[in-house]
C-alpha cells in the first residue's frame, strides 16, 4: 500500500474510530468532571510545585498558565476558588491539612475515572466488572498520583522557561527573541509529554511511546489552537464580560467540552497510527477489538481489564 493510501486509511479510521465511540455523550462527561475537578487539582498540583519553587511561585506560573487558556473573567473564578481552599489550608503541611488534602485527591481522581471510562470507549477495551477491594484501590493510587503528576509537569515547564530566559539573555543578549518561541514550544513539549503519559497510563493497555508520541502532539496543536481561538472569538465579542459569572463558567465548560472533545479524537488518531504505522504488538493489541466498547454509567462498570504491557 502507498504513502499516500497509508495516510487515507488513516484519516479515515481515526473519524471512524471518533463517530463510533459516542464523542459527545464523552466529552460533555469529561466536561463535567472537570468542572468539579479542577479547582482541587490545581491545589494540589500548586502544593506539589510549591515544595520546589515556594508556594507564591507556583500560584504564579500556574495562574499564567490558566489565563492562556481561558479568557479573564474564567480564569479569575479558577483562581479565586483555588485560593479560597489554599487559604483554609493556610500552605501549612498537618495532620488536619492532609486528611482534607486526601479528599481533595480523592474527588479530583473522579476526573481521571471518566478519562478511563472514554479512552475505553474510544479504543474498544470492553469493561469488566471490577475485581474486588484491592483492584479499586490500585485504581484510586493510579488517578491520585496522575493529579500529582499535574504539579511535576508544571515544574518541569518553569525549569525549560527557566534554561531559555537564561540562554537568551545571557548567551543572545535577548537578540534573537528565544524567550517568546522558546515558551510557546517548552508550553507544546511539556503539555503533549501530559497527554502522551495520560494515553500510556490511564487504559488498561500500554502502548509503547512510539506509537504515542505523534498522537500526543497531534492533538496538543489541534487543542491549542482551538482554545485560542475560543479565546480570541469570546475577547473580540465580549460575551463573557456580558455574561459575569454565569458567562464565565459556561466559557470554561465551553473549553473543557472542545478540549475533551479533541482528546477523544487523539485517542482515535492513536489508535489508527499504532494500526497502520505503530508497532506490531500495539497493533494486534489494538486489532482484537475492532468495534468500540459500549458506553457505562459508571467508573466502576469499566474497571481493569488485564493490563498489556508494550
Amino acid at each position: 500500500m502507498s504513502l499516500l493510501n497509508k495516510l487515507k486509511k488513516l484519516g479515515m479510521d481515526t473519524v471512524t474510530s471518533y463517530n463510533e465511540s459516542i464523542p459527545a455523550r464523552s466529552a460533555a462527561a469529561l466536561a463535567y468532571r472537570a468542572v468539579f475537578s479542577l479547582a482541587p487539582l490545581l491545589l494540589i498540583a500548586t502544593m506539589v510545585l510549591g515544595i520546589f519553587v515556594g508556594q507564591a511561585a507556583a500560584q504564579e506560573q500556574i495562574n499564567s498558565a490558566l489565563e492562556n487558556v481561558l479568557t479573564e473573567e474564567s480564569a479569575s473564578m479558577v483562581e479565586d476558588s483555588v485560593q479560597t481552599i489554599f487559604s483554609q489550608t493556610g500552605g501549612a503541611i498537618t495532620f488536619t491539612s492532609l486528611i482534607g488534602l486526601a479528599f481533595l485527591a480523592y474527588g479530583a481522581s473522579a476526573l481521571f475515572k471518566e478519562l478511563k471510562i472514554a479512552l475505553h470507549s474510544v479504543w474498544g477495551l470492553p469493561p469488566i466488572p471490577k475485581k474486588g477491594l484491592m483492584a479499586n484501590i490500585l485504581s484510586q493510587v493510579t488517578a491520585v498520583v496522575m493529579v500529582l503528576m499535574i504539579g511535576f509537569f508544571f515544574l518541569l515547564l518553569i525549569v525549560i522557561n527557566l534554561a531559555i530566559s537564561l540562554l537568551d539573555s545571557y548567551i543572545f543578549y535577548g537578540e534573537l527573541g528565544l524567550l517568546q518561541w522558546g515558551s510557546l514550544l517548552g508550553t507544546i513539549l511539556v503539555v503533549a509529554l501530559l497527554i502522551g503519559f495520560m494515553y500510556r497510563v490511564i487504559p488498561d493497555i500500554t502502548l509503547p511511546w512510539s506509537d504515542l508520541w505523534v498522537g500526543a502532539l497531534v492533538t496538543t496543536l489541534l487543542m491549542m489552537i482551538g482554545v485560542w481561538g475560543i479565546k480570541l472569538y469570546l475577547t473580540i465579542s465580549n460575551v463573557g464580560s456580558a455574561a459575569g459569572t454565569a458567562g464565565a463558567l459556561i466559557i470554561m465548560l465551553l473549553g473543557i467540552y472542545y478540549a475533551a472533545q479533541v482528546f477523544l479524537l487523539g485517542a482515535s488518531f492513536v489508535a489508527a497510527y499504532a494500526k497502520n504505522f505503530g508497532s506490531e504488538k500495539a497493533s494486534q493489541v489494538l486489532t482484537m477489538y475492532d468495534s468500540p466498547a459500549p458506553e457505562t454509567d459508571s467508573p466502576e462498570d469499566s474497571e481493569s481489564v488485564s493490563r498489556t504491557t508494550a
